[in-house]
């Protein structure tokens, strides 16, 4: 159950049994089976996004300062918002939700070079807010994002785009 990008053969790998994860996970809290493919379709396309940042670190060799996981999900983030289709970025936030709540008390996995679960929730819970804290205001006043985290989000997502923006520049074709 994973996804990965290999850069000795220049691929995206998304395994079968990912998939089988996210329909586990999701069908309890799916309303129908058009709710619970949705959910599993933008989890996959979020996970996608986020291995083609490792590609794209890879084959341009892009300076990354802190873990590279946390950069690639910004730019997964950072895609979906830009594209208008923040929805997809709110579905992997509520995949970390899900998993964090469901990962009960085990050992929290501090070495590994994901941050943990409850933190990637929150880290895009804030880019989405900070892209558009009038669009987005159901995310505090929903109480899903506290209000000592939304106070920075819009600093925070700004700061997040234009890395991203001056990072792909070179390579962009307009």
């Amino acid at each position: 159950m994973n996804a990965w990008w290999d850069p000795s053969t220049h691929q995206i790998v998304l395994t079968y049994e990912l998939i089988m994860y996210f329909n586990e996970l999701f069908t309890p809290y799916a309303q129908s089976d058009e709710e619970l493919g949705t959910a599993i379709i933008y989890t996959t396309l979020f996970v996608f996004s986020h291995e083609m940042g490792h590609a794209l670190v890879s084959a341009y060799e892009l300076p990354i300062t802190g873990k590279e996981e946390d950069a690639v999900d910004q730019l997964a983030t950072l895609i979906f918002i830009e594209s208008d289709t923040a929805d997809v970025a709110l579905t992997a936030a509520n995949w970390f939700y899900l998993a964090w709540e469901q990962g009960g008390s085990q050992e929290l996995p501090f070495w590994d070079v994901h941050s943990l679960d409850p933190q990637r929730y929150y880290n895009i819970l804030a880019w989405i807010y900070g892209s558009d804290p009038v669009r987005f205001s159901s995310i505090v006043t929903g109480g899903y994002l506290p209000a000592e985290r939304a106070a920075t989000a819009q600093y925070e997502y700004q700061q997040m785009l234009n890395s991203w923006n001056t990072l792909l520049s070179p390579y962009l074709k307009e």
